[in-house]
């Protein structure tokens, strides 16, 4: 219809004269406006069939968007409750917006238990543990009050009321009972003397007490000037009261008499037969230990000792405990005579040798001398005759005359390290000693201690290297063309040295280099972790092994002047150690220290950073 409506107005305008410019659009917008509203669908009316529904119209509460804000019946609804129990009031949790009451529903939400009819505000409050008039209190105004009887005595305890709807199983109305947590103390009970008022009057024990005296020292006899009633003793006195001094616990009819200058059993004497009685023993020499028969008594008669057991009551020097002292008698009173703990006994050492000089291995104390000892432990070796103070000193690596020095006051000759085992050391590295240390020799003058290639003794070859250690290089080698270089050397090769004469080693060239220990052959020794590389490029790593040991085998091609960067690492902790470091040109067989290495330490924890670095350019003159 409304389609239909379009069309025909569509046509229709068609046919009518051009509005002017001045009204053109009033007219167009007013032509669209079906129902008449003042309103058509381009500006806003959602339903141009409805002169009742257009923007400006008031919602109403029908189901209808009125004012085509595209909700329905907006803030015109009204709020209903569920009231399930059907007592009027519904619930707040259960609300419904509509514009008429539903079915089931109320216009109040204040029910609080919307499944019990008997509950609703202004319901009867009944005691059964409900709240029933949803005030949030159940049973308030209903609830009975009782009092707790512990005892079962019928009396309660005013200070434990209970409440409830019913009466508890250990409640009572009556609230005078005076202890609650005793059956046989409740009003009208018979006092009885035991420290509790039975009865509940507010006094214990009244008329039922007996009479008990003070016993100040707590010896169970008390004094008879100071007493009180009570049921039981109490503390600090006693039944009777017959003590003569109340100030002394140990005094009393019946104690034990003791050497004290007091009465302690009350018979009136003092100290009469005392238990604790000294036995005192004649002392003729004063020197505080006497002999046998004992006198007994508290204090000690004239010339005696509480202290037996004098070997020899004449002598003041001869008593138990007495030190003993080389003289031919028994100090001591042990039987013996002159034994090895006298004060003055001398200590005396064995002289296995015979050269009247003792080691310290053996030894005894006694007042003279075994057979064999001597009284000094000056020998150094008590196993021969020829080490002792009086001894030589010799060349033999041995400390003769026994002063703690080994060789002293000798002139040692020298001997050279001869790490390339050619027979020649190098003078710049000697050790003077009575005999050569391992790779020592006796002859200096080998000007490359790195190769066995080079010595006094070898011939000279045309390689560019003095070999015969004269100082002059490849002096009396062929020179076939008189250029001053002999005719192995006017061609460089990879061989470590000048072949060329420029001063300048394996230049230009790419040679193959091991690193070795000092003896050019063996493989680094490394606790733990090696990393080598050659220019930045890695040539060795051996993280992966985790462990100590000599095989680090690391060849590697370059070009001298190219850096060699080495480092090590503790990667597992405990000890750190690296060998000494020799390059070698392997296709010349000679070779150069680098680095000296790290000695072993140990203790030490797991760590990322090096304990030792090298960097270094490969060499071209070896």
């Amino acid at each position: 219809m409304r389609a239909l409506l379009l069309t025909f107005l569509a046509l229709t305008a068609c046919t009518q004269a051009p509005p002017t410019s001045k009204d053109s659009s009033d007219a167009d917008a007013s032509s669209n406006d079906a129902d008449g509203d003042g309103f058509s669908v381009e500006e806003g009316d959602c339903d141009d069939a409805a002169a009742e529904v257009n923007p400006a119209a008031s919602e109403r509460c029908d189901g209808i968007d009125q004012d085509c804000d595209d909700v329905v019946d907006n803030g015109v609804l009204a709020t209903f409750y569920a009231d399930s129990d059907q007592d009027g009031f519904g619930d707040a949790n259960a609300p419904v917006e509509a514009c008429e009451l539903p079915a089931g529903h109320v216009a109040t939400g204040s029910d609080c238990d919307d499944a019990d009819a008997s509950v609703f505000p202004l319901a009867e409050e009944v005691c059964d543990g409900v709240d029933q008039d949803c005030d949030g209190t159940a049973d308030d105004g209903v609830l009975g009050t009782w009092y707790t009887d512990s005892d079962g005595d019928g009396f309660g305890d005013p200070g434990a009321p209970l409440t409830g709807c019913d009466v508890p199983a250990d409640g009572v109305e009556d609230a005078t009972d005076c202890d609650d947590a005793r059956a046989d103390s409740f009003p009208g009970n018979a006092e009885a003397c035991d420290e509790v008022d039975n009865d509940c009057d507010g006094v214990v024990d009244d008329g039922v007490t007996s009479p008990w005296y003070a016993d100040l020292d707590g010896d169970g006899h008390g004094r008879s000037d100071l007493s009180q009633e009570a049921c039981t003793q109490p503390t600090g006195y006693a039944p009777l009261a017959d003590d003569c001094d109340d100030d002394i616990a140990g005094t009393f009819p019946g104690a034990i008499e003791v050497c004290n200058g007091e009465d302690d059993d009350c018979d009136g004497t003092a100290d009469d037969g005392a238990a604790d009685a000294i036995a005192w023993y004649t002392d003729a020499d004063g020197d505080g230990v006497g002999v046998a028969p004992a006198t007994y008594a508290c204090d000690a008669p004239g010339a005696t000792s509480a202290r037996a057991g004098d070997c020899d009551d004449l002598r003041a020097t001869s008593f138990p405990g007495a030190p003993e002292t080389c003289n031919g008698t028994d100090d001591d009173c042990d039987g013996a005579a002159d034994e090895a703990d006298a004060t003055d006994a001398t200590t005396w050492y064995l002289d296995y040798d015979g050269d009247g000089y003792g080691g310290t291995r053996f030894s005894v104390t006694a007042c003279a001398p075994p057979a064999g000892y001597v009284a000094n432990a000056d020998d150094c070796d008590d196993a021969t005759t020829s080490r002792s103070p009086v001894a030589s000193e010799t060349c033999n690596g041995t400390d003769d005359d026994c002063d703690g020095a080994t060789d002293e006051g000798l002139t040692l000759p020298t001997w050279y390290a001869d790490r390339d085992s050619d027979g020649w050391g190098d003078s710049a590295s000697s050790t003077p000693a009575c005999s050569a240390p391992s790779g020592h020799v006796g002859r200096a003058g080998d000007c490359n201690d790195g190769t066995s290639a080079v010595s006094p003794s070898a011939a000279e070859s045309c390689n560019g290297v003095d070999d015969d250690c004269d100082g002059v290089v490849d002096d009396g080698t062929p020179d076939s063309d008189g250029d001053g270089l002999c005719d192995a050397r006017d061609t460089e090769t990879c061989d470590g040295l000048d072949n060329d004469g420029d001063g300048l080693g394996d230049e230009g060239l790419t040679c193959t280099y091991r690193l070795t220990q000092a003896d050019l052959g063996s493989n680094l020794c490394v606790d733990d972790d090696l990393y080598v590389q050659v220019d930045g490029v890695a040539v060795y790593n051996d993280a992966s092994v985790r462990s100590a040991g000599c095989d680090a085998s690391i060849s590697f091609t370059a070009r001298p002047g190219q850096t060699i960067t080495a480092q090590a690492y503790d990667s597992v902790g405990g000890c750190r150690s690296l060998s000494e470091v020799w390059i070698v040109n392997v296709a010349g067989g000679v070779g150069r220290r680098l680095s000296t290495g790290y000695s072993g330490t140990c203790g030490h924890s797991a760590s990322g950073t090096p304990f030792w670095t090298m960097s270094v350019a490969v060499p071209g003159l070896f």
